[in-house]
């Protein structure tokens, strides 16, 4: 395939290489296709496939060990990198020793343990400096620490020695710090803080070190012998990155330190503790990165933390090395590629191999930034370097489509905008889709179910579901919005309708049928209470007419005749016995009619049992004689009859009469 520039007169030849993956898939190209995105898709002859073309997608420089060349790094992983005042590249490798880069003639020279001349104590290298008198500070893995001239090749080393107090502190140097011509720092993995001062070229005399260790019990002393990193912040104060104990600040003047216990505020379980990298920004804010607790911001005003990770797109909990540029964006080595994190807007971008990474996982101390503002990562298959200026987003905003709809996991046919659902479906699966293929691993998304949730919820390409179950009976509007694979987000979502219906019971009509149903009955209620109430009012009136009949009169005639019978008692005392006779049987009559009104209304004689035994009491010495015997049998089961209290009254009535 060729590619043609008639403006230029210029064209590029893309053909199939074996050896490499990234080239054209086949020789034989029958058809071509640029999408929307500026994407071209090349089909290729015979079952080879389509390949995919990005536009000047290789943002990131790869250099890496070239097996088939001699002239590359003799390493693929890299731990560390240091550009000379000569604009010489030094990259410490895994096993390779020092590499010398001159990217002026693209010549690559090395220096390790097997050389006859310029000899390192280890090629494990991982630590590179250079002080001002043009010698090369190497720290290594295993072997301590290298002093090497880049002009007479002497070498000096010096390691751990256990019988001399003032030997280097421990053999694995992570760090070198120069403060001055005269002082030195030295950073080393088991063995603390080391300090070295002299006077002159270091390689003519021996170095003495002071080391700084942690001791049981001291506060003010180092929190932790494995020293990881070491940084002056701007003004002027001394930071230490621990493994294991965190951060500490440190006065040279006084020898004393200060711990600082990390704390975001947030609940995680993020090991924040294993520090392997500060910066200070633009801005004065330091940064911290860490094994396990990804990336932290301290503000040494307010002495407050904040944690990002996953939930901010800092999607890593490895964070290896920290370099901001000249335009304040923060770029970060992990172990799932490089971020980019704009110091305004706090905003993240991620880059993985699909923009020329060399791999997703990075190297700790294997990051640098050269004096025009280009910066290096290194990592474990080469090292990038870049211009962060020449670092273009992605601008193209892909539509977003919903791809699936499941109900009960059966799907629902055809492309709708509202979907109708008996209440028993209330099981529903949406998959949605971001259209751009620039790298669609690095697609976000973020959905909402308007009716049930409140805010948007953020997922990954690896995650394109959204599922919700046991939805109650109601209106509910999917939404969906995406990115690019540079987490541009569009404006614009996909959407669709879901109309959950309700049962029947719960409809409209139902409830207002039962309404009227129980306001027909609470009126019925109502009527019958009232009635109930006239009724008993009717006996009140029947029962005050009795009392004012039976016993008014009675009381009426009683006086009448205790008149009479007083006067023939004032004349006739002998013939007064008989009016006293009468008024004692009225007397009797009255208390008669008086305990029949009484047991007529007590509720407690309401059943025929009552009757029946009342009537036995009331006439059985009438009835005895008239030589009439009057039984009862079985009166028991009578009394679950009960008896309205006019049938009672009735009764007395025919009683009164008999």
């Amino acid at each position: 395939m060729i590619r043609y520039d008639k403006n230029k007169n210029e064209s590029l030849h893309f053909f199939n290489d074996p050896l490499n993956q990234n080239s054209l898939g086949d020789n034989d190209v029958l058809s071509l296709c640029t999408d929307r995105s500026g994407i071209i898709w090349a089909g290729s002859h015979l079952g080879a496939g389509i390949t995919k073309i990005f536009k000047n997608s290789a943002r990131f420089i790869h250099v890496k060990h070239e097996p088939r060349k001699q002239n590359t790094l003799n390493d693929d992983v890299v731990w560390a990198l240091y550009k000379d005042k000569e604009n010489i590249l030094w990259i410490g490798t895994y096993k390779g020793g020092v590499n010398r880069y001159d990217a002026a003639s693209n010549n690559f020279s090395h220096i390790n343990n097997s050389d006859i001349g310029k000899k390192i104590s280890s090629n494990h290298v991982r630590a590179i400096e250079e002080d001002n008198f043009d010698n090369l500070w190497i720290g290594t893995y295993d072997g301590g620490l290298n002093i090497i001239s880049k002009k007479s090749n002497e070498v000096n080393v010096y390691k751990k020695n256990p019988n001399d107090p003032l030997s280097l502190g421990g053999n694995q140097v992570q760090n070198i710090l120069i403060e001055s011509d005269s002082v030195y720092w030295i950073a080393t993995f088991g063995g603390g803080l080391n300090k070295v001062i002299f006077k002159g070229n270091p390689l003519d005399q021996k170095l003495r070190f002071k080391k700084f260790k942690t001791v049981k019990d001291d506060p003010q002393s180092i929190s932790d012998n494995r020293v990881y990193k070491l940084y002056r912040s701007r003004d002027g104060a001394f930071w230490i990155c621990t493994y294991g104990g965190g951060l500490n600040s440190f006065d040279p003047v006084t020898e004393k330190f200060k711990r600082y216990p990390i704390n975001a505020g947030q609940e995680d379980k993020f090991n924040i503790q294993n520090l392997m990298t500060i910066i200070e920004d633009s801005d004065g804010i330091m940064w911290l990165g860490s094994y396990g607790g990804s990336l932290t911001s301290f503000d040494r005003k307010t002495g407050k933390f904040k944690r990002y990770s996953f939930r901010e797109g800092l999607t890593s909990g490895v964070v290896y090395g920290i370099l901001e540029d000249d335009s304040k964006n923060l770029w970060i080595s992990s172990d799932n590629g490089i971020f980019k994190l704009n110091l305004a807007t706090k905003k993240i971008n991620h880059y993985d191999i699909q923009d020329g990474l060399q791999s997703l996982e990075y190297s700790g101390g294997a990051y640098f930034k050269d004096d025009d503002g280009k910066l290096y990562f290194g990592g474990i298959n080469g090292f990038n370097y870049f211009d962060p200026t020449k670092i273009k987003s992605n601008l193209y905003i892909p539509p977003i489509v919903i791809t699936s709809v499941k109900v009960l996991n059966e799907h629902v046919k055809g492309d709708r905008e509202e979907i109708v659902l008996n209440y028993k479906k209330n099981f529903i699966t949406f998959e949605f889709s971001s259209l751009d293929y620039s790298d669609p691993q690095d697609n976000q998304y973020s959905y909402i179910l308007e009716g049930l949730q409140e805010e948007w919820q953020l997922t990954e390409s690896s995650s394109r579901v959204a599922t919700y179950t046991n939805l109650s009976p109601g209106t509910y509007i999917f939404k969906v919005r995406g990115s690019n694979s540079d987490g541009v987000w569009g404006k614009n979502y996909a959407s669709i309708k879901i109309v959950i219906l309700y049962p029947f019971w719960q409809t409209w009509w139902f409830i207002t049928l039962a309404i009227f149903l129980l306001a027909a009955f609470l009126y019925y209620l109502s009527t019958l209470r009232i009635k109930n109430l006239l009724a008993i009012e009717k006996l009140k009136s029947k029962l005050a007419a009795d009392l004012h009949d039976n016993i008014g009169s009675g009381l009426t005639e009683i006086t009448i005749l205790s008149e009479v019978a007083s006067r023939k008692n004032n004349f006739e005392q002998k013939n007064s016995g008989a009016e006293l006779n009468k008024i004692s049987d009225l007397s009797r009559q009255l208390v008669d009619n008086m305990s029949d009104i009484v047991w007529v209304v007590n509720p407690s004689h309401d059943s025929l049992h009552d009757l029946i035994l009342r009537l036995k009491d009331s006439y059985s010495e009438l009835l005895n004689s008239l030589g009439i015997s009057f039984r009862t049998k079985n009166l028991e089961k009578l009394k679950d009859f009960k008896l309205p209290m006019d049938v009672k009254q009735n009764q007395r009535y025919l009683t009164t009469a008999c």
